[in-house]
């Protein structure tokens, strides 16, 4: 970037803030098969091939055998390796006009919170969202703040673990204080037969899970990398990407 191309870059910059308003996230499915139930405030929906609709609500049983993977308009993006349940509690975003998205790609702050019921997720999100919020809820009251590259979250019935990949999070189980868990450590947090969660334990990713775990990072980041959205003039997203038809809803062939 030039000098003058970056001054013209810091003068922009108030004008966008304040232009600048909250929109709806939204969520982009390159294909559903029919094992993977989604519905929204108990409403199964039918997403059809290249769906993008609104995220606030959603919910997401993926079946075993199956994966899924989700791209949002904010730059993060899951893949559920059945059997696996999550929702969407909330994605809002900064969506100002498209003179102040270099790219036009969106990648203003956001505030993103989802729910992992059941299984094991991994989220990639994009490097824009430094200045983002994205919580993590798990069984028991315990929850999660990550700003890391990549976060894994599995959950159990005994209780759930949570690893940041290439950054860090912090996790409170209940009224606890805030831990934090350093990069490629697990947060390990049990839930006892009174349904509370006991405070986090702290485990090292030993090199065999990281190798389990870098095909669905990396398969995360494929999908982050592919997906662009768009935001019309009826506040309303669209989604293109690049991806090969059946990359991110097939049977896990494990």
């Amino acid at each position: 970037m030039t000098r003058a191309a970056a001054i013209f870059v810091l003068a922009l910059s108030p004008v966008c803030s304040a232009l600048a308003a909250q929109t709806q996230g939204a969520a982009f499915f390159k294909a559903v098969r029919d094992p993977v139930k989604i519905s929204r405030n108990s409403e199964p929906l039918k997403i059809a091939r290249n769906s993008t609709i609104p995220a606030k609500g959603l919910k997401i049983s993926v079946p075993a055998g199956e994966l899924l993977g989700v791209a949002f308009s904010n730059g993060v993006s899951a893949v559920a390796v059945g059997p696996a349940e999550f929702s969407v509690d909330a994605l809002t975003q900064d969506a100002p006009p498209s003179v102040c998205a270099p790219g036009g790609r969106e990648s203003h702050p956001s505030k993103m919170a989802v729910s992992v019921l059941s299984g094991k997720l991994v989220f990639s999100a994009s490097d824009r969202l430094e200045r983002s919020e994205f919580s993590i809820k798990l069984p028991a009251g315990a929850v999660a703040e990550a700003r890391a590259r990549a976060v894994i979250a599995e959950v159990a019935p005994e209780g759930a673990r949570l690893a940041p990949v290439g950054g860090t999070a912090r996790i409170k189980a209940g009224g606890e204080i805030w831990d934090v868990v350093k990069d490629e450590n697990f947060a390990y947090v049990a839930v006892s037969a009174s349904g509370k969660a006991a405070k986090p334990v702290f485990e090292r990713v030993y090199s065999s899970e990281r190798r389990r775990f870098s095909e669905l990072i990396k398969s995360a980041e494929i999908l982050r990398g592919s997906t662009f959205f768009k935001l019309g003039k009826d506040g309303k997203f669209s989604a293109e990407t690049v991806m090969p038809k059946t990359f991110f809803s097939m049977p896990a062939r494990r």
